[in-house]
């Protein structure tokens, strides 16, 4: 007598994310392998895929020639443009009705607008967009499917958004939106009347705009007040007496380097609960500027410093001095430990731990 399908789910639940391990149970039996594609299919980034699938097109051919599978892949990130066609691309997207969470890298101009009609008709509801594809000043048409895009993603709560300036998108759009990383213009089209609560100013060019007209009067204003995580480029000083605007805010992450900056931060955000300095630091100054921040700040518990990104393989994840207003040493953590520690994500994904 056959056992349950319930069993075999359970099953597969304690197997780890380990894709030889998920190839090989799918070959064990019928039940398994119904379970085991779920697992197998639900993600593609290229670090889990690592020395498995080398070619990403491997995967987006599975799906097309096997299109029961694309209703398991809820995350994907899409290669670079020199490892996988776009219209291989389009073609799968559409298939793909459980997508939640979509990465996209730069593909060759010419292919903007077949991908960007491409998800404007496809039915997926995203709960989070990542589009790192840097394209400024984008032509009328393409901003607008952009627009459409987003505006269509009612379910969005995570945007990061590298096309810039985009049309102002509908008042009802957006509204479940809660963490937005993009450029400054673009921040003040798309944050008023949105209840962001993650706010990443994103430098594409040393001339971008900033904020450096910010007043009580400014559309702005009241948007800011819902922010509780803020991410700054090391030339943005418009927090200067931002108390007012940003009432809220418990993190900061910025890479500012002078005195002047760290005084700005202590007389302007004076409830902050954590700040992550976003570079490497020598271990004198995170040793004196540590100890001043968290004499100058009463309510700040933990000091970080290092860079989010490593220029490792992708396998490879940064790791952070980690100081805490109960001890004058840091500790060296990774990415997983600082979140177990603090709470704070600094990376989108965690990679498992060898016990995971």
């Amino acid at each position: 007598m056959p056992l349950p399908l319930e069993i075999y789910e359970i099953i597969v639940s304690h197997v780890p994310d380990h894709l030889p391990t998920l190839i090989s149970l799918c070959l064990t039996s019928r039940a398994l392998a119904q379970c085991g594609q779920q697992r197998l299919y639900e993600s593609f980034r290229t670090d889990r895929w690592h020395n498995v699938h080398a070619n990403p097109t491997r995967f987006l051919d599975t799906i097309l020639r096997n299109t029961h599978l694309a209703y398991h892949v809820r995350e994907l990130v899409t290669p670079c443009r020199d490892s996988c066609e776009p219209q291989t691309l389009t073609a799968a997207l559409p298939l793909m009705t459980n997508l939640k969470s979509f990465t996209i890298f730069a593909f060759s101009a010419a292919s903007i607008e077949l991908i960007l009609r491409t998800l404007v008709d496809c039915s997926f509801q995203l709960v989070e967009l990542r589009w790192n594809w840097v394209i400024k000043n984008p032509g009328p048409f393409h901003a607008d499917l952009m627009t459409r895009f987003i505006s269509h993603q009612t379910r969005l709560r995570s945007l990061s958004l590298k096309m810039t300036p985009i049309p102002f998108p509908p008042k009802n759009a957006l509204t479940s939106l809660k963490a937005l990383s993009t450029t400054c213009e673009n921040i003040q089209i798309i944050l008023p009347g949105r209840c962001i609560e993650t706010l990443d100013c994103v430098y594409l060019d040393a001339d971008d705009p900033d904020f450096d007209n910010m007043s009580p009067d400014s559309p702005l204003a009241t948007p800011f007040e819902t922010i509780k995580r803020l991410c700054l480029g090391i030339g943005s000083l418009w927090f200067r007496n931002m108390e007012k605007y940003l009432p809220s805010l418990d993190v900061l992450q910025t890479s500012i380097i002078t005195v002047r900056e760290y005084n700005l931060i202590a007389s302007s955000l004076p409830h902050l609960r954590i700040i992550h300095i976003t570079r490497e630091a020598s271990s004198t100054e995170q040793v004196t500027m540590s100890k001043w921040l968290f004499s100058a700040l009463r309510g700040l518990e933990y000091v970080i410093w290092g860079s989010p990104f490593t220029a490792r393989s992708p396998l490879a994840q940064p790791r952070y001095h980690c100081w805490s207003h109960e001890s004058f040493k840091p500790i060296i953590l990774d990415a997983r430990q600082v979140h177990e520690q603090t709470g704070l994500l600094l990376l989108d994904r965690l990679l498992p731990t060898p016990s995971d």
